[in-house]
């Protein structure tokens, strides 16, 4: 069997995803052959195509724009003798489930729900199966928009890979941030972060790292560290491991890495109270929710922004002072990932639609 790859291809985000789609094919259908087509991002410049470490394989086409021509995506095709292609977040281009259809191959869209605008419905249905990798975006697609390719394939993480880390001992509880790029309006809340912080700051019980990708943004203050650029996946790991616990206050998001790779690790969440975020949260067990106080509209979103109350937020991070509180939920955080993230067992699903 030949099934082909196409996505951005870069350190996070979609990049991981393709990664994990391809872990997932290794494992389970060993003797498939299998090529990626990696596309600049669409924000181009900003991130380049990471092609070495992790993120090497022996057949890729590297593609120097989003945008990929018929002829080149038809000819890749057809040179792969493909039987599957999957796409990782087809939704800015339209033009090539077409070629996928009009070849007789089977093609498949990861899909990230604030993407997915409902006025091209007629679009989503030439797909083959649409891959929703939260129980919110399938619910969306497949009970309210009436998607019958729609496929929940719950997502996970590699559990050898992110193995439970014991904490580091320290006179406070660390607590890690990871911010990204920011993302469109903001979505990943620093200011929100840096704002709640400064309710408890004067506490002096708990310190902060920020991690963002965006360049040239390092610094530090009183109780928080900033660190910038962009980073490997085990420079990253490695700040989760010094951490004790992780905030993700998200007006959005469409699975969100950090909070799976976070519980994986043993390291609770703070999180916003808003799907998906708060399907793989039990409250006060394996992390705690933030209070939403309203959900906006965000033009060229197609989900809601949860806008958050810091107050409530600087609370659930004053419950996490109490350190014998914190290891358990530690602990709590990594059997949550065993039961319900490992992705050989969830990948499963994703493979019995390929085969």
């Amino acid at each position: 069997m030949n099934i082909g790859i196409c996505s951005v291809y870069f350190n996070r985000g979609s990049g991981v995803i393709c990664q994990q789609i391809k872990q997932a094919i290794q494992w389970h259908v060993p003797n498939c052959n299998i090529s990626i087509l990696a596309r600049m991002s669409i924000a181009d410049n900003k991130k380049q195509i990471k092609y070495w470490d992790d993120y090497f394989h022996p057949n890729i086409l590297l593609y120097p724009t989003y945008q990929i021509s018929d002829d080149d995506f038809e000819q890749w095709i057809i040179a792969n003798k493909l039987d599957v292609v999957i796409f990782v977040e087809e939704q800015h281009t339209k033009n090539l489930s077409p070629i996928c259809n009009k070849l007789g191959v089977k093609s498949i869209n990861y899909i990230v729900w604030e993407n997915f605008n409902p006025s091209e419905l007629s679009y989503y249905k030439q797909f083959t199966y649409l891959i929703c990798p939260t129980k919110s975006s399938y619910n969306l697609l497949r009970n309210e928009y009436l998607l019958d390719n729609a496929v929940y394939v719950p997502w996970g993480i590699d559990l050898d890979t992110y193995q439970f880390q014991e904490p580091i001992k320290k006179d406070k509880p660390l607590i890690f941030f990871p911010a990204g790029f920011g993302g469109v309006n903001d979505r990943k809340n620093e200011d929100a972060v840096i704002k709640t912080f400064s309710y408890i700051c004067p506490r002096d019980k708990m310190n902060l790292h920020i991690h963002t990708q965006k360049e040239g943004q390092a610094g530090q203050a009183q109780g928080i560290l900033k660190t910038s650029g962009t980073v490997n996946n085990n420079q990253l790991k490695q700040y989760y491991k010094e951490a004790d616990l992780v905030v993700l206050p998200s007006k959005w998001e469409g699975n969100c890495l950090p909070q799976i790779e976070s519980l994986a690790l043993g390291r609770p969440v703070v999180i916003t109270d808003c799907a998906p975020l708060n399907e793989r949260v039990i409250e006060g067990e394996n992390g705690y929710l933030i209070k939403v106080t309203e959900m906006k509209e965000v033009q060229g979103v197609f989900v809601k922004s949860a806008e958050i109350d810091c107050w409530d937020f600087a609370e659930k991070l004053i419950l996490c002072e109490d350190k014998d509180k914190l290891y358990n939920m530690q602990l709590a955080s990594r059997k949550y990932a065993e039961a319900n993230l490992d992705w050989k067992i969830n990948s499963k699903k994703l493979i019995d639609i390929l085969v």
